[in-house]
């Protein structure tokens, strides 16, 4: 697995983000940053002044949820739920597409 863009980042330009979006609920739309005090602090001073109200709760639920471990197991299931179904898609793809038809196997991820 390739690092992120963060981990080579020697001046402190790249925010490392992400979301539980895709792995959990779409709907929770609760995501991530990693970066320094100053710019984190500086980004929950705008979101304060942007936001109406947060969704705190599903925060608190989601944080207990990552730090008793079930996060990490959620993933493992879901890893081994997509790489099963990219298994059948590439079976599938090669047994009924065209030969006119070319395709490449993805090197990584879960999508063609």
């Amino acid at each position: 697995m390739a690092l992120p863009i963060k981990s080579m980042d020697k001046h402190w330009i790249v925010l490392y983000l992400g979301t539980f979006s895709k792995a959990l609920f779409p709907s929770t739309r609760i995501g991530w940053i990693a970066d320094d005090k100053v710019c984190i602090d500086c980004l929950i001073a705008i979101n304060r002044f942007c936001q109406i109200s947060g969704n705190y709760r599903s925060q608190l639920v989601l944080n207990l949820f990552y730090r008793l471990g079930y996060y990490d197991l959620h993933l493992k299931k879901m890893h081994r739920a997509f790489r099963k179904r990219m298994k059948a898609a590439m079976e599938a793809m090669a047994e009924y597409m065209p030969a006119t038809i070319t395709w490449t196997k993805p090197e990584g991820g879960y999508t063609f």
